[in-house]
């Protein structure tokens, strides 16, 4: 039975993930057009929208799967529902965007820290959805994937990736790897930059007997060479710290289902844990900080903690029965999906702390290149915070799962 349920459980986290991707394609197609920062009714229109998460942990998207936000119509003789509200997650800051790259509806924009509205950089048609963009370390060019709508004679709709380098300045548009099936997610460069390293899931089917968890795997591709070379399966979601040493990720339990952060080698090789998953439903986007000392990650759910967002220490079972307790709890996401939070942990797996409470919706982060600031991105829009999780506030309201990075 348990040896069943190892092969199930990745095939529905995979169908899951694939349905989902079908439904974020198609939703973000009909919303291409940049709504101004400040326009309210550009803003309202897009919270409308049919928003599903291109991607969410299988033991998230299990318990809390995302659903469509109705769209508002009037009807003769009735006036319109009001449109539904939702307190701001963080105060307000009338502040301009750092120096970012970022994608949202539908391209990838960089902002530099003037004020200045954004410039767009890529120009792809409404069947490509650029994301994940991540700068090369000498800040030169961002690589990025782009999901792929299949097309209208496809006989199984299920979207693609391709894997693109780009120039800081939008042109130089180079496509890496087009793999002929399966979904590419979250590159991220060798301190060299001679490669990116980037989840690859179901590209590589596992052809030898392997379980149907090999189809997620953390693939290297050279830059120089064209070729592609497997480091890890069962593994998902990497970034490496900027001194080239280590590599953090996801990585799945026997069980399938329980997801833990990693450190290894980049090679795969003296792997180490550094949170143990038991007390969460789901990680997304690790992220070193630039010494490369600490890891912060969004997290679904976790250990109860202090004031300060420190875990409770072990107390005669009381933490358990406050952890038991939340999971059948009323959730409190909204309607688009799982509630996401921050968490910070130093490398060697000490100093676990949670950083917010926004129950965000993917919410990823990016550093300044001090370490002293984050830049979240989430589906309620870009908040900054200090690194400790102190004076945090959203400064620009529309968000979106697409992902981000600091200029350095």
């Amino acid at each position: 039975m348990r040896s069943r349920n190892r092969i199930i459980a990745p095939l529905a986290i995979a169908l899951i993930g694939l349905i989902a991707l079908v439904g974020y394609l198609i939703g973000q197609s009909d919303t291409l057009i940049m709504p101004s920062q400040n326009d309210p009714g550009a803003l309202a229109a897009d919270a409308t929208r049919l928003s599903i998460t291109p991607r969410l942990p299988g033991n998230a998207t299990i318990r809390t799967t995302p659903s469509p936000v109705p769209t508002l119509k009037s009807e003769p003789g009735r006036s319109p529902l009001p449109a539904p509200t939702r307190l701001p997650p963080a105060p307000e800051s009338n502040e301009p965007l750092p120096p970012l790259v970022f994608a949202r509806q539908g391209q990838i924009w960089r902002s530099d820290g003037s004020g200045a509205p954004p410039v767009q950089l890529t120009n792809f048609d409404s069947n490509s959805i650029p994301s994940q963009p991540s700068i090369s370390p000498d800040g030169s060019r961002i690589a990025f994937v782009a999901l792929i709508q299949p097309p209208i004679t496809s006989t199984l709709p299920l979207p693609t990736s391709k894997l693109f380098l780009i120039d800081m300045q939008g042109t130089g548009l180079r496509e890496v790897w087009a793999p002929p099936e399966g979904i590419l997610w979250l590159p991220t460069w060798t301190p060299d930059q001679q490669a990116l390293y980037v989840l690859a899931n179901g590209t590589a089917a596992a052809s030898t007997g392997g379980e149907s968890g090999d189809r997620l795997q953390i693939m290297r591709v050279d830059l120089q060479q064209d070729q592609r070379s497997l480091i890890l399966s069962s593994a998902l979601d990497p970034t490496i710290a900027r001194d080239g040493l280590h590599m953090a990720y996801l990585k799945f339990d026997d069980d399938g289902v329980t997801m833990h952060v990693e450190i290894a080698d980049l090679n795969g090789r003296n792997p180490r844990r550094v949170i143990d998953g038991k007390q969460f439903l789901g990680f997304y986007a690790p992220r070193f900080t630039p010494d490369g000392k600490q890891i912060v990650v969004a997290a679904i759910e976790g250990p109860p903690t202090d004031q300060h967002g420190i875990p409770l220490a072990q107390d005669g079972g009381q933490q358990a029965v406050a952890w038991l307790a939340g999971l059948f709890a009323s959730p409190t996401a909204e309607a688009h999906g799982a509630p996401w939070d921050l968490w910070i942990v130093n490398s060697d797996g000490t100093g676990l702390r949670r950083l917010t409470k926004l129950n965000e919706d993917l919410p990823m982060a990016a550093f300044s290149a001090d370490g002293k600031i984050i830049a979240i991105m989430a589906y309620n829009g870009i908040y900054l915070m200090n690194i400790d999780g102190l004076n945090i506030r959203r400064i620009d309201q529309h968000g979106d799962h697409g992902g981000l990075d600091w200029i350095r």
